[in-house]
């Protein structure tokens, strides 16, 4: 859609001039009266017309656009909406209020009719008409066009079935971003006929596809025999780094009979050693204790276990010195795989901060904690698409080692959509 400001001395004029460069099918989206200064400090000035309009050339002329890609590769989704996503969803950017969007697609279209047939009225020279009735009524259509512009997440949805509409309403329901929303149901709508709109449950199998297939999710932390792997476990206070570090040694110690060491470089909080202690006792483990990267280097040198789980201190992503003490540990060049924790419970904006202040570590894998304390699973895809990194595994709540499994496309894919049943 293209959107471009025409000045005139007058209404008529200023149609005149939309209708001859936007031609019949353009969308006046407001007006209003501005004076432009002919000399200092104003005294002269006349007034004129500000109209801003606007023409959807997309949907007319179909033109193809690039494929959907949300995994992080170059060119995809994220590149986008990179730093435009993340914003309050009630921000006038994105303008999501998502109500009632059942009928709205008749409505755009009526309002479509509204203002083409103004515009006739306007530019017919054997027409009498009230110039100040017209921008009324000019206004409250433009007003009306923009609100539900902002209600279907963008002009580049206005032209589709309401099927879609309903679908994207749902997903922004789920907090999924809405610049998100609006590129899925895009992609969906160009693997559906204009005979199969109708179909509820083929559009809604449509996107399902098109989620698993950009949901980057990596597997477990071993998946191949005979193999070796060091993992160190990060995140901000109160995510449950403790807790999913016992779960995985109790599943790699018990049930997949691993060789499993534990390591903690959390002195900070009081009573952490302790924790993963009793932990570590229950499955028949012993923790080491690293005081400083040096000593992290040190320790893995000298141990031969299959999978050895590093846990760290709670670091708030605002504590410059928390993140340079963290930093401290990658000094030494050990072959370390990284996972940051999230709670999935965590607000939108503080999970972009977290992101964004942990881009100076390198992270190489997410985990999504407590989705037992939430309902709404779109953050999942939002922080994949920002962070641009898989995610590895899911827990849902306190019980070691049942709580936790390996993340899948399929899983996600079903708690967003709202296909996900315990049991």
């Amino acid at each position: 859609m293209q959107i471009k400001k025409f000045e005139a001395l007058s209404m008529q004029e200023a149609v005149r001039l939309i209708k001859n460069e936007f031609g019949s099918g353009a969308l006046i989206l407001s007006t209003k009266k501005v004076r432009k200064s002919g000399s200092v400090f104003g005294l002269f000035s006349r007034p004129f017309i500000e109209v801003t309009a606007a023409v959807d050339f997309e949907a007319k002329n179909n033109s193809p656009r690039s494929p959907l890609n949300l995994r992080g590769d170059k060119g995809g989704l994220e590149k986008d909406i990179s730093g435009e996503t993340g914003n309050d969803s009630t921000s006038p950017k994105s303008g999501i209020t998502m109500t009632h969007l059942g009928p709205l697609h008749e409505e755009i279209s009526e309002i479509r009719e509204d203002v083409r047939s103004l515009i006739k009225l306007c530019s017919s020279p054997d027409q009498e008409r009230d110039d100040e009735s017209i921008k009324e009524e000019i206004s409250q259509i433009s007003t009306m066009m923009a609100r539900l512009t902002r209600e279907t997440g963008g002009a580049s949805l206005l032209h589709l079935h309401k099927n879609f509409l309903h679908l994207h309403r749902r997903l922004v329901t789920g907090n999924v971003d809405e610049q998100i929303s609006a590129r899925l149901i895009e992609a969906v709508s160009k693997k559906i006929e204009k005979d199969e709109a109708e179909n509820k449950e083929l559009i809604r199998e449509r996107l399902s596809d098109i989620l698993t297939r950009n949901i980057n999710v990596t597997g477990p932390i071993l998946n191949r025999e005979k193999e070796r792997k060091l993992a160190l476990f990060m995140g901000p206070t109160g995510v449950g780094k403790t807790t999913t570090i016992a779960k995985l040694a109790a599943h790699y110690a018990i049930k997949e009979k691993k060789r499993v060491s534990l390591i903690t470089l959390d002195t900070y909080r009081i009573g952490a050693i302790e924790q993963l202690k009793i932990y570590a006792k229950i499955i028949g483990l012993s923790v080491d204790i690293a005081f400083s990267g040096r000593e992290l280097a040190d320790l893995v040198k000298v141990d031969d276990a299959d999978i050895i789980l590093i846990d760290t201190a709670g670091r708030s992503q605002r504590d410059r010195l928390q993140m340079s003490e963290l930093r401290e540990v990658f000094k030494y060049n050990i072959p370390i795989e990284t996972y940051l924790l999230l709670s999935a419970t965590t607000k939108e904006r503080d999970l972009n901060d977290i992101i964004e202040s942990f881009k100076s570590l390198p992270v190489d894998r997410l985990i999504f904690t407590k989705l037992d304390e939430t309902t709404t699973f779109g953050p999942l895809l939002n922080t994949m698409v920002k962070a641009k990194k898989p995610i590895s595994y899911l827990t849902t709540g306190q019980r070691v080692p049942e709580d936790i499994e390996v993340a899948t496309s399929k899983k996600i894919t079903d708690l967003i959509l709202g296909n996900y049943e315990e049991g």
